[in-house]
């Protein structure tokens, strides 16, 4: 019992290793028209740029990041920058988004590479 325990331990160490990890190889990525926000390898969504309709900075309620059309990726942190959608996102088979929130290191300098590029 002690030996697969011991595994299980280690198996989820080599995870939670492998998970954090993954926030500094799997950035939020503005590629031409298109918005990749990731939470590492947790979560991750593609937005077309045509989709956002608006950036804010800090008009938003911890309720409201906990409602579920809308996509919290700063996972345990609270998010420091809110996309709202201007129109819903399919995101799995039931649900659909309206807003995706995030806790970037750069919030100032990601709102100026969005409206920036084409």
């Amino acid at each position: 019992m002690a030996l697969v325990l011991t595994l299980v331990s280690l198996g989820t160490m080599a995870w939670l290793v492998r998970a954090i990890r993954s926030f500094q190889h799997l950035p939020v990525l503005i590629d031409g028209d298109r918005l990749v926000l990731r939470a590492g390898r947790l979560r991750s969504v593609t937005v077309e740029r045509a989709r956002i309709a608006g950036l804010r900075a800090t008009e938003w309620t911890h309720a409201e990041t906990r409602a579920r059309e809308v996509l919290n990726l700063a996972l345990i942190a609270f998010p420091n920058v809110w996309i709202d959608l201007a129109e819903p996102l399919a995101t799995g088979r039931r649900r659909r988004i309206v807003a995706v929130a995030h806790r970037l290191d750069d919030p100032a300098g990601f709102a100026a590479a969005l409206s920036s590029q084409p």
